[in-house]
């Protein structure tokens, strides 16, 4: 699965990169798999605070013991969001509910 990722896998698609307002990136920063200069250059790109750093040292493999932290950011993630969009729209997205 690696290799295939490393060989398929070469740049971000522009789709990803078409709603910022709900495209995050989150990165690890000790597995070594993306170098955190992906990160900064995704932030240029990305500004309005959507790329994050994993600050709790989560496997890449983060399902195998990591997973009730990765949970915890993803749901902070999402009322974050959800938070954004009722400011913008006054209302909590279905997609969410």
């Amino acid at each position: 699965m690696a290799n295939d990722e490393l060989n398929t896998v070469l740049e971000v698609e522009e789709n990803l990169l078409s709603n910022p307002k709900k495209t995050f990136f989150y990165y690890g920063t000790s597995d070594g798999w993306v170098p955190l200069s992906y990160a900064e250059r995704m932030k240029t790109r990305l500004p309005n605070g959507h790329v994050f750093l994993d600050e709790s040292d989560c496997e890449h493999a983060f399902v195998n013991k990591d997973g009730e932290i990765m949970a915890q950011v993803m749901a902070k993630l999402i009322r974050g969001s959800v938070h954004i969009n009722q400011e913008i729209t006054g209302e909590i997205p279905a997609e969410i509910l």
